[in-house]
C-alpha cells in the first residue's frame, strides 16, 4: 500500500497530533504506573490507562492470538476485527500529596489498579488527576476519587492485552543487520523540550540512526519548540532506550503533517519492559503502518552486543541491570559508540544511571556523553571520566522551565538539571564552567565542556537549539538538514 493510499484513520486517536483537547475521562479506568518521581511534597506519577467498560466488553478476546496476528501481518493486509481500535486509551498524570494513604496502592508498577476520576477538582486537593485523551492534547483536570486493586483474573487479561510477552526476542544477527550501515561522524542532540532525541550523523550530515525520538509531553508539553519537525530525510532505524513517553513521542508529534507515518514505518529496536495501553498503542501503530519491531533482551544473545558497522565504527549495546520496577534502569538499552581508529567513545544512556552500565565502560575515555535523565541527580555512581585531551562534550537535553509536581511550601519546584549535577560531572574531569555554582545549574549557558538544549529561568525559559559533538574537535557545519525545523546550532 502506498503512502497516498493509507488513510489517516490508521493512526490511533491517542497518537494523533491533530487532537488538541481532551474530553472527560471514563468513570472507570484500568491503569498501571509507567513512571513516578518523589517530590518535596509528595509523588507524581504517569499512568497508561484504558476505559474499563470498553475493555470488559472484550472479555472473550484472545489477546495473545490478536498480537500474534498483528506481528504476522504485512502492510496493506486488513486485520479484522481490530479489537484494539474499540478501546479508548488515556495517559494519566496523578499528583498525590505526602501522607495520603492512597500512595502505596497507586504507585506500584507491579499491579493494575482501577481508577475512579471525580467530577471536578476540589480546592487544595492532594489528589489531582490530569487525563490526556491524546498524547498531545491539553488534559481534562479533575480529582482522583478512589483507587482499587483489580482482581487477579482481570490482571491476567490486561497483561495479555498490553504487555510484551507475545513479542519474540530478536536475534543479535537481526539487530546487527539493521545497524550495519550506521555512520558516526557526528553525535547530534536535538532540542525537543523536556525529552530526548539523538542522532548519529554521517560524513555529509545525513542522519543514520535515531537513539530515542522523543519530545516534551504532558505537563511539560509547553517546553517543546513550536512547530518542531525532526529530520525525516533518510529511513534510518530507531533505537529506543526505554519506553518513557518523552523518549518516543516525537515519532508522531514531530513528524511532518504531510508524512505523519514516516517514523512509524522504520525499523525499531526496542527493549523488553513492562508496558501499558499507551505504549502498546505505539507498538500497534508501528506494525499497522508497516514498520518492524526488533525486541532486544537477554534472550537475544550475549550482551553487551558489539556491532561493527561497514565503515568500522563499533556500536555496543548493553541492557540496564537495575530494579525491575524501574524502567529507567532495568531492561533499558544503553548505547556506546567506539571510534573506528582511536580509543574514544560516546555514551548514550537514555535515563539510565551510571550504576547500571557495564563496570568496564566506566573507566574508558569519553569524548561525548548525553547526560542521563535530562541532568537529574546522578546518585552515588559518578559519571565516566572525560577524555584526556582538550576536546570533549557532555550534553544536557531538557526543556526550558520544565517542572515536576507542584511548588513546595517555599515555592520551589523540582526541575532538571539538578543543582547537584555540575559537581558530580566536575569530579569526573568534565569542566562545566558557569554551572560550578549550584544556583547557576541550568539557568545560564554552561560553557567549558558542557552544552544544553535550553535554559531555565526568565518567564518562559530559553531554547538554545540542538547540539553536535565530534570526536577530536567540533564538527564543521552543525546545521541540520533543509527539510526539518530542528536545527543543530551548538558545538
Amino acid at each position: 500500500m502506498s503512502q497516498e493510499e493509507m488513510a489517516p484513520a490508521e493512526l490511533s486517536m491517542f497518537l494523533n497530533p491533530s487532537l488538541r483537547e481532551s474530553g472527560r475521562p471514563p468513570r472507570r479506568l484500568y491503569a498501571r504506573l509507567d513512571d513516578a518521581e518523589r517530590l518535596n511534597d509528595g509523588w507524581i506519577g504517569r499512568f497508561g490507562a484504558v476505559g474499563a467498560d470498553e475493555f470488559d466488553q472484550l472479555d472473550e478476546v484472545n489477546w495473545d492470538n490478536y498480537w500474534q496476528e498483528q506481528f504476522g501481518e504485512r502492510l496493506g493486509k486488513q486485520i479484522s476485527p481490530d479489537h484494539f481500535a474499540d478501546l479508548s486509551v488515556w495517559m494519566l498524570e496523578i499528583d498525590v500529596g505526602n501522607g495520603d494513604p492512597i500512595i502505596g496502592e497507586l504507585f506500584d508498577s507491579s499491579r493494575w489498579v482501577e481508577i475512579f476520576p471525580g467530577d471536578n477538582v476540589v480546592a487544595n486537593s492532594s489528589r489531582i488527576l490530569n487525563a490526556y485523551e491524546a498524547l498531545f492534547a491539553t488534559p481534562h483536570t479533575t480529582r482522583l476519587e478512589k483507587v482499587e486493586r483489580v482482581p487477579p483474573d482481570l490482571s491476567v487479561r490486561l497483561n495479555a492485552a498490553f504487555d510484551m510477552d507475545v513479542c519474540e526476542s530478536a536475534t543479535t544477527t537481526a539487530v546487527r543487520n539493521a545497524l550495519r550501515r550506521v555512520e558516526a561522524d557526528v553525535l547530534a542532540t536535538y532540542d525537543v523540550g523536556q525529552g530526548n532525541a539523538c542522532g548519529l550523523l554521517g560524513s555529509h550530515g545525513e542522519l543514520t540512526l535515531w537513539v530515542d525520538i522523543g519530545m516534551a509531553v504532558g505537563r511539560n508539553a509547553p517546553s517543546a519548540p513550536i512547530g518542531l519537525i525532526l529530520c525525516h530525510c533518510t529511513d534510518s532505524p530507531i533505537l529506543l532506550t526505554h519506553w518513557d513517553y518523552d523518549h518516543w513521542a516525537g515519532a508522531t508529534g514531530a513528524a511532518p503533517r504531510n508524512n505523519l507515518f514516516t517514523f512509524l514505518r522504520r525499523t525499531w529496536i526496542v527493549p523488553r519492559q513492562k508496558l501499558g495501553p499507551t505504549h502498546k498503542t505505539l507498538l500497534r501503530d508501528i506494525l499497522r503502518c508497516g514498520g518492524s519491531i526488533l525486541v532486544l533482551d537477554s534472550n537475544s544473545g550475549p550482551l553487551p552486543t558489539s556491532i561493527q558497522t561497514t565503515r568500522g565504527e563499533r556500536l555496543e549495546i548493553a541492557i540496564g541491570t537495575g530494579s525491575r520496577s524501574d524502567r529507567n534502569n532495568s531492561g533499558c538499552l544503553i548505547l556506546r559508540v567506539k571510534h573506528r581508529k582511536y580509543e574514544l567513545h560516546w555514551l548514550l544512556p537514555g535515563d539510565a544511571g551510571f550504576q547500571t552500565i557495564p563496570s568496564h565502560w566506566r573507566t574508558d575515555n569519553y569524548s561525548g556523553i548525553v547526560a542521563p535523565h535530562h541532568g537529574a541527580d546522578v546518585g552515588k555512581t559518578p559519571p565516566p571520566r572525560a577524555a584526556n585531551h582538550a576536546y570533549r562534550r557532555v550534553t544536557f537535553s531538557y526543556g526550558p522551565n520544565n517542572q515536576h509536581g507542584r511548588p513546595n511550601a517555599q515555592g520551589v519546584v523540582t526541575q532538571h538539571p539538578a543543582q547537584s549535577t555540575a559537581q558530580a560531572w566536575h569530579s569526573s574531569g568534565w569542566d562545566l564552567t558557569a554551572w560550578t555554582l549550584p544556583a547557576n545549574c541550568g539557568m545560564v549557558v554552561c560553557g567549558g565542556d558542557g552544552l544544553s538544549t535550553a535554559l531555565n529561568g526568565c518567564p518562559k525559559g530559553t531554547h538554545l537549539g540542538g547540539t553536535v559533538t565530534g570526536w577530536l574537535s567540533p564538527p564543521r557545519e552543525p546545521r541540520g538538514c533543509n527539510q526539518c525545523m530542528a536545527q543543530l546550532d551548538q558545538s
